[in-house]
């Protein structure tokens, strides 16, 4: 994703669409000064610190005199580019999850790497129903004569091959499914499930509320951390599918919050 300048965009932009871009920003510099991020996105400095009051309550930056710095453990969208991050261990978690698959289930995808993953072993399980805005997924299920794939459509998201937006959702929102597969940036026993995309994370909540089954797949690397925008607290997935490399106690954590945890095998 492109960041804007003055010369792109006018100062009309939504504010949370700003923030995401202004989080952006200062993660892949560091930091920044307050000035430097008015001129930028062409809007007040009072905006801008209204702004960076909200991404710091949010623990992803730090305020500094006249400036921000980027706060470490938090995440940054990788789009496309995630496809190769610990894949031995989506790998694992998609061949963990796979069991809970049943004949005649309706599934919701969402437009993770790790669901990606688990598409690719559902042929054979029959009378499946696939509901998903991820043109991947589509790509990998379009030839299983076991599956009924229906692709939402919306705005195209070219950085993760997805698609968005309010028609995506008035979609999604006319159906009522078994079991929806999905992962997010960070999970937090706290903070609950967040993403780096306003866009992708409203898609996120929308198909988890018309799902009879939640069921998150994330690798140990995202637990523990936090993105720019929280769409579902932990406690309300009824089943977590991770990697072997996520500690006993994180493990007992999620299971006192009434999550059931599987671990996949190295």
């Amino acid at each position: 994703m492109e960041l804007v300048t003055n010369n792109d965009r006018n100062n009309d932009i939504a504010p949370q669409e700003r923030r995401q871009l202004l989080f952006e920003y200062i993660y892949k510099n560091g930091s920044a000064k307050i000035s430097e991020l008015a001129n930028r996105f062409n809007v007040s400095e009072m905006t801008i610190r209204r702004d960076i009051e909200v991404l710091e309550k949010k623990n992803l930056i730090m305020r500094t005199h006249g400036g921000v710095l980027y706060r470490e453990g938090t995440i940054y969208d990788l789009g496309l580019a995630g496809n190769k991050v610990h894949l031995n261990e989506k790998i694992a978690i998609a061949k963990a999850a796979r069991p809970l698959i049943e004949p005649g289930d309706l599934i919701a995808f969402d437009a993770s790497t790790t669901g990606a993953e688990l598409a690719r072993l559902l042929n054979g399980i029959e009378d499946l129903t696939i509901v998903t805005n991820s043109l991947t997924v589509a790509n990998i299920v379009a030839p299983y004569s076991n599956i009924t794939l229906i692709l939402v459509g919306g705005n195209l998201r070219s950085k993760a091959l997805s698609t968005v937006g309010p028609l995506a959702a008035d979609i999604v929102d006319h159906f009522s499914f078994t079991k929806m597969f999905f992962s997010c940036n960070a999970v937090d026993p706290v903070e609950g499930l967040t993403d780096t995309n306003v866009a992708e994370a409203e898609m996120k909540k929308i198909m988890l509320q018309r799902a009879g089954q939640r069921i998150l797949l994330a690798d140990s690397s995202k637990i523990g951390k936090r993105a720019l925008v929280r769409f579902w607290p932990m406690e309300e997935i009824d089943i977590f599918v991770t990697d072997a490399g996520t500690p006993d106690e994180a493990v007992q954590v999620f299971q006192d919050l009434g999550v059931r945890v599987i671990r996949a095998e190295a």
